[in-house]
């Protein structure tokens, strides 16, 4: 994944963990917090060097973005155990 400019590379379970943290964030809470610090999301996996510094519309296009990429994941599975099945 490419995020401000560096390539985070996710090994799959990973990647699951990751998109479970994303879309944990609360975006009702950053948008009637009217404190300083909830403009912001910081998320920092222990699986990566990356810090991820997430204002409210990074958080919504990362989880569009991290939500189709589940269902093309999603849909080569079905695609890889049908084409095993009349193999």
């Amino acid at each position: 994944m490419e995020y401000a400019g560096r390539v985070t590379a996710f090994k799959p379970i990973n990647f699951i963990d990751f998109t479970k943290r994303v879309f944990a964030i609360n975006l009702h809470d950053m948008a009637s917090n009217t404190a300083r610090h909830a403009d912001i999301a910081i998320l920092m996996p222990l699986y990566t060097e990356t810090c991820f510094l997430l204002t409210m519309i990074d958080t919504i296009r990362l989880q569009r973005i991290l939500g189709g990429a589940k269902t093309i994941l999603h849909l080569h599975t079905l695609l890889r155990t049908n084409q095993l099945q009349f193999a």
